[in-house]
């Protein structure tokens, strides 16, 4: 269809760039240039000052000014489109970029909460199995069944294992976490995990430690009751003393006077060697008291011995010497407590409470740092 500017005869296809004037239209101008010339040479001067002027062919720029002009406009209208495009392609890109940019920071930010909110609900089930624990702790550790001990002792372990993965997930979002109140919120998730994993510890040292008060506190029982059963036999050793006539009675009650010597002997030597939770204790009054009636009944047999050899002094200085003693035993007797029980617990009271401050201690910090992280989770 024809154009706007089909008059200048613009040849696509020509040598020059695409909006040059081909050499047909420039080589037909040239000729008719020359045909006016021959013309006017033939009379094209006038012969007055009112009969018009000459006019040279350089004058007259039709041909060349406005193809010029109408180029270059075309040229400028070509390059506004382009550049156009150009910046509404920039615009694209750039607005493409941004997107993706807050869609991806976006994806983060709930990828974070989400695990955020998974390890505090992690954090909860363990809290669960915690809650025995502070019962516990809040009451008498020692009133604690054998059972339940030995359970949660098998359980915290686990517990401790549970934080430490709770603490390895803190860590991780570290990395990821994109606000100044994130980094807080996760420095009071490990404060939190620290503190629950010293309330564990405390815990299950006051369980273990209760295990061994027990323990020595049966062995103390046992070792005590034997003392019991040697008074018992010496009793009756004396009591058979008291009565024997003949040589077979005095031998009878001597040898029944050394089986309760041989007891209380050995006790002695128990009390004397107990384990090393036990040596703590301050047993000097029963070492005393059982120490007083070794002495007497090794006088009791002296006497015994002495009755058998028929020498009566002899016989009644040792019967003598055993009345001191056995006086002497007696008092110290008194002075003695019914059990070791109660000896053997001391030994764990302040320990156990060194224990307990240090649990609840943790509790403290505890509560202080999931007061912090509900307020920051919004809970």
């Amino acid at each position: 269809m024809p154009g706007h500017f089909d008059f200048l005869h613009v040849k696509k296809n020509s040598a020059g760039s695409p909006n040059e004037l081909s050499f047909d239209v420039l080589d037909a101008a040239r000729s008719q240039l020359d045909g006016n010339k021959s013309r006017r040479s033939r009379g094209a001067l006038s012969a007055g000052p009112n009969q018009g002027s000459y006019h040279g062919v350089g004058g007259s720029s039709t041909l060349s000014a406005v193809p010029e002009v109408e180029r270059r406009k075309k040229a400028r209208r070509a390059n506004a489109v382009r550049l156009g495009v150009l910046v509404g392609l920039l615009l694209v890109v750039a607005g493409g970029a941004i997107g993706y940019y807050g869609w991806t920071n976006y994806q983060a930010r709930v990828d974070y909460e989400s695990r955020f909110d998974f390890m505090l609900n992690h954090l909860s089930n363990i809290d669960a199995q915690i809650v025995e624990i502070d019962q516990i702790m809040s009451g008498s550790v020692v009133a604690t069944g054998a059972e339940t001990r030995s359970r949660l002792e098998r359980e915290i372990p686990e517990m401790l294992k549970k934080l430490e993965a709770s603490r390895e997930e803190a860590q991780s979002l570290e990395s990821r976490a994109t606000r100044d109140e994130d980094e807080v919120a996760l420095s009071r998730v490990s404060a939190t995990i620290d503190g629950r994993e010293d309330m564990l510890i405390a815990a299950s040292s006051s369980l273990k430690l209760v295990d061994t008060l027990e323990n020595d506190s049966s062995e103390a029982t046992k070792l005590w009751a034997r003392v019991i059963e040697a008074d018992q036999m010496a009793r009756e050793a004396t009591s058979a003393a008291n009565k024997a006539a003949s040589e077979e009675a005095i031998e009878s009650a001597k040898q029944q006077t050394q089986q309760a010597l041989a007891e209380f002997s050995e006790a002695k030597e128990l009390l004397a060697g107990a384990n090393s939770d036990l040596s703590r204790a301050d047993f000097s009054k029963q070492q005393r008291y059982l120490g007083k009636r070794i002495e007497s009944l090794e006088h009791a047999v002296a006497t015994a011995d002495a009755l058998l050899a028929g020498d009566k002094d002899k016989a009644s200085r040792e019967n003598d010497a055993y009345n001191e003693a056995d006086k002497d035993a007696a008092s110290l007797a008194e002075e003695l407590p019914l059990t070791l029980e109660n000896q053997v617990r001391s030994l764990f009271t302040d320990e156990l409470a060194s224990l307990r401050a240090d649990y609840f201690e943790a509790r403290d910090r505890v509560s202080e740092a999931d007061a912090d992280i509900r307020e920051y989770a919004g809970r």
